[in-house]
C-alpha cells in the first residue's frame, strides 16, 4: 500500500515522466520481494523445481508455497504425481495441512480435475480428515471414491466409523454413506464383480450401521438396515436384535421393542441372556418397569399370574405372544442371572416403588417358583449402587408380606451401612433381622461397634455390646478385649470401669486379671488414683487380688501425681505383707516382680528412704534380681551427696543420726560409693 501510493504520488505530481525510469519503477513495486524478478516473468519451471524439493524434503508449508505461486502464475495444477505426492503430505500433516488440502480438493473439483488424484491419496485423506474430527470432509472423501469406482475396501469403512461416532453428526454420516455402500453394490455392473468382493458390508458392517440408528433413535432406518442384509445372504443375530430395541428405545417405542422378540421368534432365534437383559433396560429407562417385571417372571418360569404389577391395564395379544414366546424359549435359554433381577429393582427403587419391588421379590421366591437365585446376590448390585434406605424399605416390606428376605441379605445390608460409616441405620436393620426370626452372627454385632468406635460415639457401643450379653451371644471375650483397648488409647478410664461393671454382672462372661489391670492402668496415666483405688477395691470384691502389674501402675500413678510419699509407703507395706505371706502358703501370695522392686528401689533411693532401699536390695537379691548400680550411684551423686558431709554439726545432731547414717554408709558400701 505505501508503494502504491508513492507510485500514484509520483505519477500525479510529476510532469516529466520518462518511460524507462517508471518502467523500472513498476516492476520492483510488483515484485514479490525486494530484489527479485515480478512472479509474471519467472518460469513455472522454477516453482515446480521448489514444489518437488518440498515434497522430497517432507516439508509442507514450503510445498503450499509452491503450490500458491503456481497458481499465481497461471499453472493451476502441476503434473498428476506432483498433486498425489503433495495431497499424501498434507494428509499426513497438523490440522493446518488438513485445511490446505480440503481447499486443494475444492479447487480441483470446481476445475473438473479430480482426475489427478487416486485412490490411494483419497484413502489415506479419508482416514486423515476422521483423525482430525473432520468428519463431514471424510464422509464426502469416502463418497468421491465411491463415485470414481476406487473400491475402498470395507475395513477402512470400519476405522472411519469408529471414529465418526464420537462426533456429534457422525452417526448421521454413517447411516447415510452406509446405505450409499449397499447402492452402489447392487448397481454394480458385472465389470465391477472382480473388485466388490473388497467392498461388500460384512455382519460387523451391519452391526455398525445398526448401532449408528439407535444413537440417533432412527427405528425405521434400522428397520431398512435389516432389510438390507438378505441382499447380502446375511441374518440378523441376537446382536443385531439387540441394536434394533435399542433405537426403538431411543425412540420410546414400547410395542416396537416388544415386537422384535416376536420378530426372532419367528427367526428362530433364541434371544440370549444379553438381548433380555438389553430389553429390561430399555424398559426400565422408558419407565415401563412392570413390562419388565412381566417379562422376569415369565422368563424365571412364573407362567401362572403374569398380569402386570401395579398395573390395572390388561394384557393385549402382543404381551400374549410375548409370554408364550418366553415360555417355548425356556428350555434353550441362558437362565436369568443377579443382574437381571438386580436391574429390575433399580428401576422400582429409582422410582421410589419399593412396595412394588417387594412384591416383584416375593413372588419370584414363591414355594412354586422353579428357579431360585439367593436374595443376597440379587441385593448385592442394589448395593453398589448406593442405594441403602431403599433396600431396607424393602426389607421392612418383604417381613410384612410374610417373605421375608435371607439373613445373609440382612448381613450384606449392615455391612454397606457399616462402611459409610451409619451404625444407627445399621443397628436399625439388626433389630428388623431379629424381628422376622434371623440371628445375625457376631461378625455383624462387630462391625457396628467398629462404626460407633470409630465415629467416637462410645456409648452407643457399650449399648450395643450389653444388648449382646442380653441375646447370650458369644464369644464376647473379643469385643471386650477390643473395646477396652480403645477405651485405654482414647484415655477413656471411666468408660473401662463402666464397662467391666456391666461385665460382672454377667456370669457367663469371663473377666480375668487382665481386664482389671487395664482400667488401673488407665486411670493412673491419667493421674485419677483415688479411682484407680476405687478400681483396685471392685477387683477384689471379684474375687480378684492385685498382682505385680497392678502394684507397678499404682506406684507410676502416685509418682506421677507427686506428693504421694505416705501412699507409696502404705503401698510398699502391703507388698511386703503380701510377699511375706507367700512364704506361709497363703491363698493370695504375691510373686516377686524384678519391674516392681525396681521402680520401689528408685523411689526410696531418690527420696532418701534408705532403710526401705536396702530392704528391697535384700529381697532382690533373695530372687537373684540385677539392680542397676551405676544408675543408683548417679542418683545418689545427683541428690544425696552433700549428705552428712557437714563439718559445723554438733554432738547431738550426730547421736540422733546414727541409725540413719549406718543406713547411709551401708547403701553407699553396696553400691560403691566413696566414703
Amino acid at each position: 500500500m505505501r508503494r502504491g501510493r508513492r507510485l500514484w504520488s509520483i505519477v500525479l505530481n510529476s510532469k516529466e515522466l520518462s518511460l524507462p525510469r517508471d518502467a523500472s519503477l513498476l516492476g520492483r513495486t510488483f515484485c514479490s520481494r525486494v530484489g527479485e524478478q515480478p512472479i509474471f516473468t519467472i518460469d513455472p519451471k522454477y516453482f515446480i523445481s521448489r514444489l518437488e524439493s518440498a515434497l522430497q524434503e517432507r516439508n509442507p508449508g514450503d510445498a503450499w508455497k509452491a503450490l500458491q505461486k503456481l497458481h499465481r502464475v497461471g499453472v493451476s495444477f502441476p503434473e498428476k504425481s506432483l498433486t498425489r505426492d503433495a495431497l499424501a503430505l498434507f494428509a499426513g500433516g497438523d490440522t493446518l495441512s488438513l485445511i490446505r488440502a480440503q481447499k486443494i480438493m475444492s479447487r480441483l473439483s470446481k476445475e473438473n480435475k479430480l482426475d489427478l488424484v487416486d485412490g490411494d491419496v483419497l484413502k489415506a485423506l479419508s482416514l486423515a480428515f476422521a483423525k482430525g474430527d473432520m468428519c463431514d470432509l471424510s464422509a464426502n472423501t469416502y463418497r468421491l471414491m465411491l463415485q470414481k469406482h476406487f473400491y475402498p475396501p470395507m475395513a477402512l469403512w470400519k476405522s472411519l466409523v469408529r471414529r465418526w461416532m464420537h462426533q456429534p453428526r457422525g452417526p448421521v454420516y454413517v447411516m447415510k454413506i452406509f446405505f450409499e455402500i449397499c447402492r452402489y453394490c447392487k448397481k454394480a455392473s458385472f465389470e465391477h464383480g472382480k473388485n466388490m468382493q473388497f467392498i461388500l458390508p460384512d455382519r460387523e458392517a451391519f452391526d455398525l450401521a445398526l448401532r449408528a440408528c439407535s444413537e440417533l433413535g432412527e427405528s425405521g432406518k434400522a428397520e431398512d438396515v435389516l432389510k438390507q442384509m438378505s441382499y447380502f445372504n446375511l441374518s440378523p443375530d441376537n446382536g443385531s436384535f439387540c441394536l434394533l430395541m435399542k433405537a426403538y428405545e431411543k425412540g420410546g417405542s414400547l410395542d416396537g421393542m416388544l415386537k422384535v422378540l416376536l420378530r426372532m421368534r419367528q427367526a428362530q432365534t433364541v434371544p440370549s441372556r444379553t438381548t433380555l437383559n438389553s430389553l429390561l433396560e430399555a424398559c426400565v429407562n422408558i419407565d415401563e418397569v412392570d413390562i419388565a417385571a412381566e417379562v422376569v417372571l415369565c422368563w424365571a418360569g412364573k407362567s401362572k399370574d403374569v398380569s402386570v404389577l401395579g398395573s390395572s391395564s390388561p394384557r393385549d395379544a402382543t404381551h400374549g405372544e410375548l409370554h408364550d414366546s418366553l415360555r417355548d424359549w425356556r428350555v434353550a435359554m441362558e437362565r436369568p442371572c443377579g443382574e437381571t433381577f438386580t436391574l429390575l429393582l433399580k428401576g422400582y427403587l429409582q422410582k421410589d416403588r419399593a412396595i412394588d419391588a417387594a412384591k416383584f421379590l416375593g413372588r419370584l421366591y414363591s414355594a412354586e417358583n422353579s428357579e431360585y437365585i439367593p436374595c443376597s446376590s440379587v441385593l448385592n448390585g442394589v448395593f453398589e449402587l448406593g442405594m441403602r434406605d431403599e433396600v431396607h424399605t424393602m426389607l421392612r416390606e418383604l417381613a410384612c408380606q410374610n417373605t421375608p428376605a435371607d439373613s445373609t441379605s440382612y448381613t450384606n445390608l449392615i455391612n454397606a451401612y457399616c462402611k459409610l460409616p451409619q451404625p444407627l441405620k445399621a443397628e436399625a436393620v439388626l433389630r428388623d433381622a431379629r424381628r422376622v426370626g434371623h440371628s445375625p452372627d457376631i461378625g455383624a454385632y462387630v462391625s457396628v461397634i467398629d462404626a460407633f468406635v470409630l465415629l467416637q460415639d462410645y456409648d452407643c457401643a457399650q449399648r450395643l455390646f450389653r444388648e449382646m450379653k442380653q441375646n447370650a451371644m458369644g464369644p464376647l471375650e473379643p469385643i471386650l478385649n477390643k473395646l477396652l483397648s480403645v477405651f485405654d488409647k482414647e484415655g477413656k478410664p471411666y468408660l473401662m470401669s463402666k464397662l467391666l461393671d456391666t461385665v460382672l454382672r454377667e456370669p457367663k462372661l469371663e473377666v480375668d486379671l487382665q481386664h482389671w489391670n487395664r482400667a488401673v492402668h488407665a486411670y493412673s496415666r491419667k493421674k485419677l488414683m483415688f479411682d484407680a483405688k476405687a478400681t483396685v477395691k471392685k477387683m477384689k470384691q471379684a474375687g480378684f487380688q492385685p498382682d505385680a502389674s497392678t502394684y507397678t501402675f499404682l506406684l507410676g500413678g502416685y509418682i506421677l501425681v507427686g506428693n504421694k510419699t505416705n501412699e507409696i509407703l502404705l503401698l510398699w507395706a502391703d507388698i511386703k505383707d503380701r510377699m511375706a505371706s507367700s512364704h506361709l502358703s497363703s491363698p493370695t501370695p504375691l510373686k516377686r516382680n524384678e519391674e516392681l522392686l525396681n521402680g520401689f528401689l528408685i523411689f526410696f533411693v531418690k527420696y532418701g528412704y534408705f532403710r526401705h532401699a536396702l530392704d528391697v536390695l535384700a529381697k532382690m537379691e533373695e530372687q537373684h534380681f540385677w539392680a542397676d548400680k551405676q544408675k543408683l550411684r548417679n542418683i545418689y551423686w545427683h541428690v544425696h551427696r552433700d549428705l552428712y558431709t557437714s563439718t559445723h554439726r554438733s554432738q547431738r545432731r550426730i547421736d540422733m543420726s546414727q541409725e540413719r547414717r549406718k543406713e547411709v554408709d551401708a547403701f553407699k558400701a553396696w553400691i560403691g560409693y566413696p566414703a
